[in-house]
């Protein structure tokens, strides 16, 4: 599939009136957005999980509670972002994000596995500790 034909479509998605809030909030929980100015920096950090997702993605909106349920009990082992594919298209062709949500975890700034599509909690556990 031709890669410009994608982010065409997927410029098109992002513009139309789906909106959502963004939905990475619980309580006094918040999982970070990170932007493209930030993202290299803090992937230097302790091990880090990035979800690449849109807030008008139905299946980013069915995984963000499994998300910042396993953030909240992970977070002493592992840091919990977001980016938004909307706001970092250089992030999002070097990374070669083609479905949402994409998972991507990384150690010492390099990208050590990734996932794409949502996940259950258990196999969300089970990624993130088979990268550990």
């Amino acid at each position: 599939m031709d890669k410009s034909w994608l982010f065409a479509l997927l410029l098109l998605l992002s513009v139309n009136d789906l909106k959502a809030e963004s939905p990475y909030q619980s309580n006094n929980f918040l999982v970070e957005e990170i932007t493209e100015e930030n993202f290299y920096s803090k992937t230097q950090e302790r091990p880090t999980l990035i979800d690449f997702y849109a807030p008008w993605c139905g299946s980013c909106i069915i995984f963000e509670p499994t998300f910042v349920k396993i953030a909240q009990e992970m977070r002493e082992r592992v840091i919990f972002y977001k980016v938004n594919i909307d706001t970092s298209w250089n992030l999002l062709e070097q990374y070669e994000i083609v479905s949402i949500p994409t998972l991507i975890f990384f150690k010492d700034g390099r990208e050590i596995n990734r996932h794409e599509g949502e996940l259950p909690e258990n196999s969300l556990k089970a990624f993130i500790y088979s990268n550990l």
